[in-house]
């Protein structure tokens, strides 16, 4: 079911698929079951459903054919959600780690990282073993890096994974010089001193993408590479 795009689904208040997901929502918490055991919620697409459902009914967007009294029901169905989300969230560790990951539908990811970053799991799951979903390219760096704690908790790991990971450079030039910078956290671990080696080894790579190699052409030659800090000093 989910890994075909039937879950339900909040993106923003100004998607076009608020009002269908709406009505899904509705549906789901009329037919919700109070009395079904945690034990019973086995797979976690279902669990991030349920925080999706909470989403779109906090995000002040209605039915037309709502009374308060209807938002009122729903609403108090939802606040069951949260401990059934973070009981499940609480037995990801180390040994089912990849696995539950793995088993996450591709447009729940981004909730997957929310999820485990608000409900501490990273502190359950060895850093080895975290690093090894990276290395394997089993996940994505970017999502992960728009989480600070999950970058200071796996700071020496994801440092160390950085310095060689093709996806570094992108990042770096994403977060710094693209003209939409995108909001990233870098472990502290990686200095910025060693930028500059990330760069190289991106430029004399296999496949460097064109617009991030014309954006370094353009504008890293004016600039000084020791200050990231500002992020960037002219010289």
């Amino acid at each position: 079911m989910y890994k075909n795009g039937n879950g339900i689904k909040y993106y923003s208040n100004n998607d076009m698929s608020i009002g269908h997901y709406l009505e899904q929502a509705e549906i789901f918490l009329n037919a919700f079951d109070s009395s079904k055991h945690f034990s019973e919620y086995t797979d976690i697409n279902e669990i991030i459903e349920l925080f999706n459902i909470q989403q779109l009914m906090n995000s002040g967007v209605l039915l037309v054919k709502w009374d308060e009294h209807t938002v009122e029901a729903l609403k108090n169905t939802c606040g069951q959600f949260d401990a059934i989300i973070g009981r499940f969230f609480s037995g990801i560790k180390t040994d089912n780690f990849i696995k539950c990951f793995q088993a996450v539908a591709p447009y729940y990811i981004g909730d997957f990282w929310h999820l485990f970053s608000k409900y501490k799991t990273y502190s359950r799951v060895d850093g080895n073993i975290f690093i090894e979903l990276l290395s394997k390219e089993l996940a994505a760096l970017w999502p992960i890096l728009e989480y600070k704690n999950i970058v200071d908790y796996y700071d020496i790991e994801l440092a160390s994974f950085m310095r060689t990971s093709d996806q570094s450079a992108e990042l770096l030039l994403d977060s710094f010089l693209s003209d939409k910078k995108r909001k990233y956290y870098f472990p502290k671990a990686l200095l910025p001193s060693e930028y500059e080696s990330i760069f190289e080894s991106y430029i004399e790579s296999d496949l460097p993408n064109p617009n991030y190699l014309n954006l370094m052409i353009d504008q890293i030659p004016q600039l000084c590479w020791g200050d990231w800090k500002k992020p960037w000093r002219e010289c």
